[in-house]
């Protein structure tokens, strides 16, 4: 979606894409993901990955990851299930990292 704002054209999009190179807030993004608790979890937390790994660009963290195209394309896409080598590989690439915490009672 562009705007006009005061003479310049902003893409939200393209906006986005850079924040989520910010492994700051790409943790923010995935966590917030993660915290939903609906019936379509797994895709929507799938779909927060693979925009964050497309903001990296998916030939840079293939390159860098050592994780193949396919792989990528076929745990993030639809109902991916990818494995936790996968994960943790690709998360050292993106500069994000899992914590775990004792679950509210309740």
């Amino acid at each position: 979606m562009k705007r006009k704002v005061k003479g310049k054209n902003l893409d939200f999009s393209a906006l986005f894409k850079v924040e989520l190179k910010n492994p700051k807030f790409a943790a923010e993004y995935l966590n917030e993901h993660m915290a939903y608790n609906g019936e379509m979890k797994q895709e929507l937390l799938l779909q927060a990955f693979m925009n964050v790994i497309e903001a990296h660009g998916i030939t840079n963290v293939v390159k860098k990851s050592d994780v193949a195209r396919r792989t990528i394309y076929s745990s993030f896409k639809n109902k991916g299930n990818p494995t936790l080598a996968t994960l943790v590989s690709l998360m050292d690439e993106l500069g994000v990292k899992i914590k775990f915490e004792p679950k509210k009672a309740g």
